[in-house]
């Protein structure tokens, strides 16, 4: 059967390693620095890799796990003909070969899409607990906890908050930083109190010994739906840890596009937990998270390390727009509060 090949040089690329697999491709193209493939065994995606193998033997095992216990809507790692996950091209590039999904990308301003795409994941937090993986992949594959991050991000807005203050003369950026900084700063240090309020140690120990996984990246990017499933892909920074982490980063990711729209929270929430109940420590970690201003701290983060002698205007209009929606921000936060917290 004749490839089709879109774009120039794509056959050279990944030629050897489409090569070492049974299946025969009919279709190559481009998408998110990957190549997407139609092939006679279903879809498949071709990917640089860059990580260790040791990282993707762990992926490799976490995937099969959930697969043996019924969920096939992940992007599985596929081995070729000698039975090795890691292909080499010419040139001597690592490459990996997935299953891939036929559909569309979950749409941020559509809710139907946003409450699918949450339900999948609180399906997938319910598989991704007891992995049977040994002691030493817990160490190597946890991140540092919550709360050590709020400490060294508050350290550095702190940081900030000094080098402008020491300017002699402030540009529209930095002016509008220093009016923002005090009431982001006691949101800082309102999260981390949330967090003192009760063994936050102990609920992060729970969810280690427990095996209990993140999926460490999880966005509107990476849901795939169409008519007859949801598909969740690129588990690249899955990691061990308490699972509300997946939650936080979608329900923010989400309702920065959405103005923080309060009703559409709430759905979201309602969805998970119809899903997957929460403690009461797992909802107070994941209103903590929700309180830190991160938005504030990414962008005055990005600010910082820049050459501070061209401040780009996309900076200053984001934290413009961060100062317009943080008013619903607090509402959204108050309402999550009186709903959600026990």
């Amino acid at each position: 059967m004749q490839r089709v090949w879109e774009g120039e040089c794509v056959e050279e690329k990944i030629k050897d390693v489409l090569d070492a697999y049974t299946f025969q491709t009919t279709r190559i193209c481009r998408g998110r620095g990957a190549f997407i493939c139609d092939t006679d065994q279903g879809m498949k995606i071709v990917k640089a890799y860059h990580r260790s193998p040791q990282r993707l033997e762990f992926e490799q095992l976490v995937k099969y796990t959930i697969r043996d216990r019924g969920y096939y809507y992940v992007d599985q790692l596929l081995p070729n003909k000698e039975g090795q996950y890691l292909n080499n091209n010419k040139d001597g590039q690592m490459y990996t070969v997935r299953d891939w999904f036929e559909g569309r990308e979950c749409d941020v301003k559509n809710a139907a899409d946003v409450l699918a795409a949450v339900r999948q994941l609180a399906v997938l937090h319910m598989l991704m607990r007891r992995c049977d993986l040994s002691e030493d992949r817990v160490e190597q594959f946890s991140f540092q906890d919550t709360r050590q991050i709020f400490l060294k991000r508050r350290k550095e807005l702190r940081a900030i908050y000094s080098y402008i203050r020491q300017k002699k003369q402030w540009n529209d950026f930095e002016k509008l930083y220093m009016q923002l900084y005090g009431d982001c700063m006691k949101e800082a240090d309102a999260a981390l109190s949330e967090l003192n309020q009760f063994d936050f140690d102990g609920l992060r120990k729970k969810a280690l010994d427990e095996r209990t996984l993140c999926h460490g990246d999880f966005n509107y990017h990476q849901v795939i739906l169409n008519r007859k499933y949801t598909a969740v892909v690129n588990f690249d920074k899955m990691h061990y840890d308490i699972q509300v982490k997946d939650l936080y980063q979608f329900l923010r990711k989400v309702l920065e596009k959405n103005n923080w729209d309060s009703s559409l929270g709430t759905m979201i929430m309602d969805t998970y937990l119809s899903v997957r109940t929460l403690s009461e420590e797992e909802r107070r970690v994941l209103y903590a998270m929700l309180t830190f201003p991160e938005k504030f701290w990414k962008i005055s983060n990005r600010y910082y390390n820049s050459r501070k002698s061209w401040i780009s205007s996309v900076n200053y209009d984001k934290l413009c727009r961060f100062k317009k929606t943080e008013g619903q921000r607090q509402d959204f936060l108050n309402t999550f509060k009186y709903a959600f917290i026990f």
